[in-house]
């Protein structure tokens, strides 16, 4: 089973690589700070070291403060979908910041993940760090004091950020919130529905059949287990066609349309049309993708820089949701690939009996309410989506929100390239305008 998380929380992983000579001359270093492991228990004084990296290479006094919020990964200087923010850092005369998530990468409260220490994990308590974490670094750093913030966050933490602005406004003046999701389902086999319009869209009819006739095929081939699955097993090709919901998620995602259409060519070619060839294929595909499986294990307590599945599902089932299934007929995949039921299922195995579907729901609503969904209620945030991002209808799509055809998750936060599409640029612009508009006070 796959939380809809997993599918996509490779964002910040895949073709995000900042050019070495484009990052370096931040002089980029990282540092600690010291959190409360609860922000809202005035007698709990436990502590622990959150992690983040700073670069002030450009920053001159009464600059901003930029910071590019994390979310579930572990960050890294020279990764993570940050050409823009750090052109914005030069631009600006900023004083930049990335921050680490707790219970992510290395910012750890506690020694284990077993279910008494992750009460501590919620979005709650990560945006109270990232109040804290601003008050400490403008009374610390000399020339911060009356610094404007700006966030800047992509994907869940784009959700931290319009959360931020929301509960925090005294704390940022602005954000952008690229490819955020706010409004919280509980089953979103929506995601996959999407998913599967967009391959029709740029693999056209042929892509789409392709797809859906050999899932089918596998899965009755599995159930049987006859000969054509164990020789799948035998070759270690039934690994990727387990993983198919995660592959082509992730292609649609955080692709653009160029390179979509490139694998829809070599999906399409007769070669391909045999499950076997198929599975190859969708192996090829998997060693394009960075961190597959670091979603995979929910079971393991141990704390790992790497490894996320169990954080995750946490957060998924006490209230984020999200739970991508293959519960609807509209999509290429098989039912029986992630049904509503086995998705939400791991909840109550891995946290306890009191995890079913109703309280997981009320959980869930409970988090629209607090957040207010597709209703923020928040100025000053810029909203960004990829047009054909499957999670795009999980946040703000109408006309607040600049839709950006033919671009991948996010990738409206990469840096300015002559070679971007025309409606790519303008978004980026008109991005990187409204945050100077905001920095002066307009």
């Amino acid at each position: 089973m796959k939380v809809g998380k997993s599918i996509w929380l490779f964002l910040l992983f895949i073709e995000c690589i900042v050019s070495d000579e484009f990052h370096d001359k931040f002089q980029e270093k990282f540092d600690w700070i010291e959190q409360k492991v609860d922000n809202f228990n005035a007698s709990d004084n436990r502590t622990w070291k959150m992690r983040y990296s700073y670069t002030n290479r450009y920053f001159k006094p009464g600059g901003p403060i930029m910071i590019n919020v994390g979310g579930e990964w572990s960050i890294s200087m020279k990764a993570t979908l940050l050409g823009l923010f750090y052109e914005m850092i030069e631009e600006f005369q900023g004083y930049g910041f990335n921050t680490e998530h707790r219970y992510y990468g290395k910012s750890f409260p506690v020694a284990d993940l077993s279910i008494e220490n992750l009460k501590y994990l919620s979005t709650e308590q990560a945006l109270a760090d990232l109040d804290y974490f601003i008050k400490y670094q403008k009374s610390k750093i000399k020339g911060l004091s009356n610094s404007k913030v700006i966030m800047v966050g992509c994907s869940y933490a784009g959700g931290m950020v319009t959360w931020f602005r929301r509960y925090y406004p005294q704390s940022i003046d602005a954000g952008w919130a690229s490819g955020a999701a706010l409004h919280h389902a509980l089953d979103y086999s929506d995601g996959l529905i999407s998913v599967g319009k967009s391959i029709r869209k740029i693999c056209g009819d042929s892509g789409y059949n392709l797809v859906e006739r050999m899932s089918l095929s596998y899965w009755d081939h599995k159930r049987q287990n006859d000969s054509t699955y164990l020789e799948l097993e035998a070759k270690n090709l039934t690994i990727h066609m387990e993983h198919i919901t995660e592959i082509f998620s992730t292609e649609v995602q955080h692709r653009n349309f160029t390179y979509m259409k490139g694998i829809c060519r070599n999906l399409t070619s007769p070669r391909n049309d045999d499950i076997f060839k198929f599975s190859e294929f969708l192996g090829y595909l998997a060693t394009k993708i960075p961190h597959l499986y670091s979603f995979d294990n929910a079971d393991s307590l141990k704390v790992d820089e790497n490894t996320f599945g169990r954080q995750w599902l946490w957060q998924s089932c006490n209230g984020m949701g999200a739970f991508m299934s293959t519960s609807s007929v509209h999509q290429p995949f098989g039912q029986y690939k992630m049904p509503f039921t086995e998705v939400i299922g791991k909840c109550k195995k891995q946290f306890g009996p009191k995890y079913t579907i109703d309280y997981v729901s009320s959980l869930v609503d409970n988090t629209n309410i607090r957040h207010g969904g597709y209703e923020p209620n928040v100025t000053h945030i810029y909203f960004t989506h990829a047009e054909d991002d499957p999670w795009k209808y999980t946040g703000v799509h109408d006309e607040r929100a600049t839709i950006i055809p033919g671009i991948g998750h996010c990738h409206d936060l990469r840096q300015r390239n002559v070679k971007d599409w025309p409606l790519t640029r303008a978004a980026k612009e008109h991005g990187v305008e409204l945050m100077r508009q905001w920095i002066n006070g307009k």
